[in-house]
């Protein structure tokens, strides 16, 4: 299945882009390989990139998220309209995915610059103890849409014992869109 994706380019010229990656099969699903096609406005391919997401496994009918910046690709990145993602490869698994953190709450505040400042509190929901995290904030616009599902894998500054939480914060490269709300879901990766 094909996504249109949600994109948009940072004040560096770098391009961001992001998807929902839907598991539609009745089976976990482990080792995602995704791909992205970059369109200009006539529809012209201008490059393709492929990437193994960070997630261990995705259970059966859950959505993941996919984000990446792009920061070269065959045609001129500002001409980048659109971009079609699909999953290219995944295999079944037994492995069952442990459970994602939880989100307790914070705030984003948007800078001058127009990158989002995201503070929030997390609590390590997994039976054993954490010290990474895919985490990723989805950032909705004044109407309540999905604009942009921002993901980032990478140590804790510490490790979180089960049933602990921890305070994480990190900024999204701009200029963004003007933000209404957002939310967080956290998933242990590989």
């Amino acid at each position: 299945m094909c996504i249109r994706d949600r994109h948009y380019i940072d004040r560096t010229g770098a391009l961001w882009i992001s998807a929902p990656i839907y598991n539609n099969r009745t089976r976990n699903v482990g080792n995602i390989t995704a791909a992205a096609q970059f369109f200009d406005e006539n529809g012209k391919l201008l490059g393709a990139e492929s990437w193994r997401l960070p997630q261990q496994v995705v259970a059966a009918g859950a959505t993941t998220y996919l984000t990446q910046k792009i920061t070269s690709i065959a045609g001129p990145i500002d001409q980048t309209v659109y971009t079609e993602v699909e999953i290219i490869d995944a295999s079944g698994t037994k492995k069952k995915p442990q459970q994602p953190w939880t989100y307790m709450g914070g705030e984003a505040e948007a800078t001058a610059e127009g990158d989002i400042a995201i503070k929030a509190t997390i609590r390590n929901a997994t039976p054993q103890r954490q010290s990474d995290i895919y985490l990723v904030t989805l950032l909705y616009d004044e109407n309540g849409n999905l604009a942009f599902a921002y993901g980032r894998e990478g140590p804790l500054k510490q490790a979180v014992r089960p049933g602990k939480s921890i305070e994480v914060k990190y900024t999204i490269p701009g200029p963004f869109p003007k933000l209404g709300s957002f939310d967080i879901t956290g998933e242990v990766p590989k």
